[in-house]
């Protein structure tokens, strides 16, 4: 399954989907800058948007925008503007897929706070959908 475990973050991203090659994609992802080189120590998690044919890295005020997730791939470190990743990453772009919201990436490449509840709302309405849930924050077994 094409999930990843996040050392600060419990759980898995990705926790159910239809098929591997009808819900995924894998490609470069592009900094839409003009001037500001992006690195990311955490990609997994991050919403991406489409522009053209290059799948691009997204601001915090373009959340509404997102028509996919990464959900694998390694850390992107001073990725020049307007320039694409050697590297290619794992994406999830198209549902019936459930995806742990806690899993969520919390900011952007310059840091700014996402509003996750938007890019939940914009993958919640693809077709299929792209829905989240949250994570139980414990289980208990019971006893007889």
């Amino acid at each position: 399954m094409a999930t990843q475990t996040l050392s600060d973050k419990g759980g898995e991203l990705v926790i159910s989907f239809e098929s591997f090659a009808y819900c995924f994609t894998s490609a470069k992802l592009k900094n839409p800058e003009v001037s500001d080189a992006a690195t990311l120590a955490e990609v997994v998690g991050q919403p991406v948007k489409k522009v053209s044919t290059d799948w691009v890295l997204m601001l915090a005020t373009d959340e509404a925008n997102a028509i996919g997730i990464v959900v694998q791939g390694p850390a992107i470190s001073a990725l020049a503007a307007g320039e694409s990743t050697t590297e290619k990453y794992l994406i999830l772009t198209l549902g019936p897929a459930v995806v742990n919201q806690d899993v969520q990436a919390a900011a952007d490449y310059e840091g700014t706070s996402f509003t996750n509840a938007t890019v939940r709302t914009a993958l919640g309405a693809l077709a299929p959908k792209i829905l989240f849930v949250s994570e139980p924050t414990k289980t208990e077994e019971g006893t007889d």
